[in-house]
């Protein structure tokens, strides 16, 4: 098939070899759609557009040549002086009437009515023209035509492209001869001459019955007459080859337009048929160096097919059956013009369309003529050879990344892979031992064994189930190159410094876990702040070896910084303190939880339900919070709902206690006059963690300026009776 597809775009490039004088492909053009009537003079495209312009049905000269026989009649019938004083005066009144119909002006109200009817009728001439030379294009790109082939296209355009060239080059030079557009003050003074001339032949002194005076001004009448038509002729005649030039400019940037979308689509073909070319050399390679587990053909097959497909004495007629059905579903019939104004015609889209088109097509003809994959392959290998170099086709359906299977996390249940081995399954002598080659000399099961309809190819398909990454052998030796560029401040690893990459092997999932019941609490209570300036989440870090604060950021990727924070143990340790802090406030002023905490617990649940599914943290919206009604029996509990109930179980514990505390003290009351004093059991250790805490965030406002010196004393005597030892 690939050989077939290299014949058919060569034929599209060069046709059968023909090679048409492109001087005569333009004469066929101009001829064809009456461009020109005479070859010689070559004036199609202004006689067309001075025809098309017409008032009441008739075009320009015929009008004209109308109005001024109707005058010379009018002169012809002058007898008497009262007559000729009557047609003078008409003369002068239809020369201007007549000439105004052509003056120019740059508007309409000024411009001659035949010179705005010039410049109307010039866009549907020139689409008309378009459209002659797009139909001409796509005539030239019909298979069947006999002069089809891209390469004769492209020199007919360029032919035609010379031809407007030479014509733009004659309009200029002709519109140079004229000298201008004719003026009103032109007829004026030309009247004014045969006028004066008129008035002397009246004034003439003539005997009676011998004068010819009447003849004389018929004459001068005639003349001047003929003068001022020509006048008007000037005008619209230099009209016409203004427009005209308009035109052939616009018809030379279209050629040069369409000239340039054949270029690509040659291009384009030149590269298919480079593609194909390479692809049978990568064929014959495969089957000179024999590592290809694919039908093994031999040239005397691939001539045979070839003949086969494409005979000889058909072989122009199937090429034009195999490119209509790959241009007819375009709508545009044969023509291979259909690919050349398509929008984004690909190489990729382009050798598809023929791949397909061509199987179709050609396929079923060479299946009788080619011997099965599994007969070519027993035919070619000596029965020794055979298991040998079946071993090495099956072992490249192995993975590429070897996979350590010995991982102790790893089940290796049967269930996690599977594996076939696709194939034609016949009665043949050559299928039978194909079969017993599988399995008593490699070990295949039949039970893999899957009958495929084609018979030109033997599958070896191996699936695995998902599995951990950490299996991948060696896979830590490829992460600490990235580690070390990662946290090189010279690296460049990407390009989006913005972005976030995880690690490639993220951390233990129980240390995960143990982040995410400190990370997500934190988040709800916000003990982490959202920087809006950076994006960045943070908060207060304290350096112990330099015994001060840093500010400590991390990703609003929720995932991103649980790594980050997996990364840094100090920052994980600091935030713990965070969190640790505010339950022990909870716990000795209840009422924090109802009036602070509990409220921003409720706002961030909603913020989590509301994620979008555009937004990053959208994955892990269930893991963390989980709502209530579900039916899923492995839904896992969610981490907020796992901390709401922690702290809830927490009160109640600490609320049944006060009350039988409280219900003791008043039965002791009541039984005696002794007045009980209780002490209350103070926790000394969470007492210091929370003085240490309050102390050194006290003096770092003092470093940083934010409280005076006696401002600091009294809030640190109110910290020192706030959490006694």
């Amino acid at each position: 098939m690939n050989r077939v597809g290299l014949e058919l775009v060569k034929f599209w490039l060069n046709g059968e070899g023909q090679s048409p004088d492109p001087q005569r492909l333009l004469e066929q053009f101009l001829i064809q759609y009456r461009w020109h009537t005479d070859l010689a003079r070559k004036e199609g495209i202004s006689s067309r557009l001075a025809e098309s312009v017409q008032e009441y049905n008739k075009n320009f000269s015929n009008t004209i040549n109308t109005w001024k026989n109707k005058l010379e009649k009018s002169i012809a019938d002058c007898q008497t002086r009262d007559d000729r004083n009557a047609i003078y005066e008409k003369l002068s009144k239809e020369f201007r009437e007549q000439f105004r119909k052509t003056q120019p002006g740059e508007t309409e109200n000024s411009r001659g009515i035949w010179l705005t009817k010039l410049q109307q009728v010039c866009p549907t001439l020139t689409k008309e023209l378009q459209t002659n030379i797009d139909d001409y294009i796509t005539r030239l790109l019909v298979p069947s035509e006999p002069h089809f082939s891209i390469r004769s296209t492209r020199d007919g355009l360029d032919a035609l492209q010379h031809e407007l060239h030479n014509y733009q080059r004659n309009l200029q030079e002709e519109i140079a001869n004229f000298g201008g557009m004719r003026r009103l003050e032109d007829l004026e003074k030309k009247w004014r001459d045969a006028e004066q001339i008129l008035q002397d032949i009246e004034q003439k002194a003539a005997l009676p019955f011998l004068s010819n005076k009447n003849s004389q001004a018929q004459t001068e009448a005639k003349r001047v007459l003929r003068e001022v038509c020509e006048l008007i002729k000037h005008n619209f005649q230099l009209g016409v080859l203004q427009e005209s030039l308009q035109i052939v400019d616009i018809l030379q940037k279209h050629v040069q337009s369409r000239d340039s979308q054949v270029a690509a689509f040659n291009s384009l073909v030149e590269n298919l048929k480079s593609g194909y070319e390479k692809q049978e050399k990568d064929l014959q390679q495969l089957n000179f160096d024999e590592m290809s587990g694919e039908a093994i053909f031999d040239n005397e097959d691939i001539e045979r097919c070839l003949q086969t497909m494409l005979p000889k004495d058909d072989l122009r007629r199937q090429f034009v059956l195999a490119t209509s059905s790959i241009t007819e579903p375009t709508g545009r019939g044969q023509s291979l013009a259909s690919f050349i104004d398509r929008e984004r015609t690909t190489q990729q889209q382009l050798q598809k369309e023929i791949d397909v088109n061509v199987d179709s097509l050609f396929a079923s003809r060479g299946i009788s003529i080619v011997n099965s994959v599994i007969k070519r392959f027993m035919q070619n290998y000596s029965l020794a050879a055979r298991s040998t170099r079946l071993a090495q086709i099956m072992q490249e359906a192995q993975p590429l990344l070897n996979l350590n299977l010995s991982d102790p996390y790893f089940c290796d249940d049967p269930a996690k892979s599977s594996k076939l081995v696709g194939f034609k399954d016949t009665d043949e002598l050559e299928v039978r031992q194909f079969k017993i080659l599988l399995g008593q000399d490699l070990g295949v099961h039949s039970s893999v064994f899957k009958s495929t309809q084609a018979d030109d190819e033997i599958l070896f398909v191996n699936e695995y189930a998902g599995f951990p990454i950490r299996l991948i052998s060696s896979l830590e030796r490829m992460r600490n190159p990235y580690l070390r560029e990662q946290n090189s401040s010279t690296s460049f690893l990407h390009n989006d410094y913005r972005a976030s990459f995880p690690d490639i092997i993220p951390p233990d999932a129980k240390k995960m876990e143990e982040l995410e019941d400190i990370f997500y609490p934190c988040l709800a209570l916000m003990l982490l702040e959202k920087n809006q300036e950076n994006q960045k989440l943070e908060f207060q870090y304290y350096d112990a070896l330099q015994d001060c604060y840093y500010t400590a950021c991390l990703s609003t990727e929720w995932n991103q910084a649980l790594e980050e924070l997996a990364n840094h143990r100090g920052m994980t340790e600091t935030l713990k303190k965070l969190l640790d802090g505010a339950i022990a406030n909870i716990t000795h002023q209840p009422v924090l939880w109802q009036n602070n905490y509990l409220p921003k617990l409720r706002q961030f649940v909603e913020q989590v339900k509301n994620l979008s599914p555009d937004n990053s943290n959208y994955p892990y919206k269930t893991a963390v919070y989980t709502p209530p009604g579900g039916n899923d029996p492995t839904t896992k509990e969610g981490i907020i709902n796992r901390f709401w109930r922690k702290m809830e179980e927490c009160f109640k514990t600490f609320q049944n206690q006060t009350l039988a505390l409280n219900g003791s003290i008043k039965s002791k009351k009541d039984n005696s006059e002794e007045v009980v004093v209780v002490n209350f059991h103070v926790d000394v250790e969470d007492n210091r963690a929370q003085r240490r805490a309050e102390l050194e965030r006290l003096k770092q406002d003092l470093s940083d300026d934010i409280i005076t010196q006696n401002e600091y004393e009294n809030l640190r005597k109110e910290i020192l009776s706030k959490y006694p030892l």
